[in-house]
């Protein structure tokens, strides 16, 4: 999941994406409705910072996961 830092479009934006990149790594499988919420607005969050390779390939790896 961490290759994916290497689309960064924008340097002042690594912290951040690399926080929402941690979240989405350590929780892979997600049960609830709460976490799919919280989910979709860190993706938001990703698009929101101009990062749209990042979100492209994010919700590609993100529908390939049971």
């Amino acid at each position: 999941m961490f290759g994916l830092l290497q689309h960064l479009k924008k340097p002042e934006n690594l912290n951040e994406i690399t926080s929402i990149l941690v979240y989405f790594d350590n929780n892979r499988q997600t049960m609830t409705e709460a976490e799919m919420e919280y989910k979709q607005k860190m993706l938001e969050k990703v698009k929101q910072l101009g990062e749209d390779q990042i979100y492209n390939l994010l919700m590609k790896e993100l529908n390939n996961i049971p």
